[in-house]
């Protein structure tokens, strides 16, 4: 079983203090015969607190210093081996009071700067973090920019397509003004499964233009639909589930078509549409439409018949 690199520590540390008292008694054997240096000043047996204060704080040096205080005290009668008590004491007191004082101030540093060491290095996994967390957003922005002006490229909805499209249905002659309306409505919506109705003096809706392919819808809508659509601030739509039973049987998304005034005088209804298509920006999208269709549409004008209705007549 793996030791935690907490139980390392403490282990290194433990090997520490043997090796550095062990170098200290061996060597005070050797040439002081086991005295304690007590005649040298300062006393070597400091070195292990020195040492162990500024390597690990205080704890670590006030474990050295009283190491270190046993051994001096066990050599008491050399340290002080004359005089009354008080000086007694106060000889033999001394130098472990000072070596306490320096574990505890020496340490004291180290235990600061270790904590500032740690928050540092917190702070560095941090930042480390958020940069990668900004690298990979910039990456997303990047790829998704790449995507859009792929879909600019190639989309038949893109704005100047739409813009073109607006202008040749306004300046159209009168019998193509139905299919450069026709275009512009399928490249804005993409889809041609739409019907534009117009709304009647009794609140009935009609059909002013079709799609291509919505031939089978609707002629007349439901005046409570026109009436729900009225009141409604935003278009209708299949991903808001409150507006899902007013579309049954209708389509996936209608958008009123006001006046200056803001009176209603149409709607536009996207019967189908692709999936990907329909999102959360597919409702911002049709009212946007709905916003300059109405300039565009001359709802007081005849409706506007569909190809195969006209070839019907004929």
């Amino acid at each position: 079983m793996m030791r935690s690199p907490h139980w390392k520590r403490r282990l290194r540390v433990v090997a520490e203090f043997v090796l550095l008292y062990g170098a200290l008694l061996g060597a005070d054997w050797l040439v002081t015969g086991g005295s304690g240096f007590v005649t040298l000043s300062p006393n070597p047996y400091g070195l292990p607190i020195l040492v162990m204060a500024l390597a690990y704080g205080t704890e670590a040096g006030l474990v050295a210093a009283m190491l270190s205080t046993a051994v001096w005290l066990s050599h008491g009668e050399q340290v002080a081996p004359t005089g009354d008590y008080l000086e007694r004491l106060l000889g033999l007191s001394l130098t472990p009071l000072m070596w306490f004082v320096m574990a505890t101030a020496i340490g004291e540093v180290t235990n600061i700067r270790t904590r500032s060491l740690r928050r540092l290095r917190r702070d560095r996994q941090a930042a480390a973090g958020d940069a990668a967390r900004l690298d990979r957003a910039y990456q997303d922005l990047v790829d998704a920019n790449r995507a859009l002006q792929v879909r600019l490229a190639i989309d038949t909805a893109s704005p100047g397509r739409v813009i073109a499209l607006a202008a040749a249905a306004i300046s159209a002659p009168i019998d193509q003004r139905r299919t450069a309306l026709r275009d512009l409505l399928t490249a804005a919506t993409r889809t041609d499964d739409f019907t534009c109705y117009r709304v009647e003096p009794d609140q009935t809706a009609r059909v002013w233009l079709r799609g291509t392919a919505a031939g089978a819808r609707p002629v007349v809508l439901p005046k409570a639909f026109v009436h729900q659509l009225d009141r409604a601030a935003d278009p209708l739509s299949v991903t808001t589930a409150e507006d899902r039973p007013l579309l049954a049987d209708i389509g996936v998304a209608a958008a009123a078509l006001r006046g200056a005034d803001g009176t209603i005088m149409g709607c536009l209804v996207i019967h189908r549409t692709g999936f990907a298509t329909m999102g959360s920006h597919s409702s911002a999208e049709l009212a946007e439409i709905a916003t300059w269709l109405p300039q565009v549409l001359d709802l007081g004008a005849q409706p506007v018949a569909p190809a195969a209705s006209r070839a019907g007549r004929g």
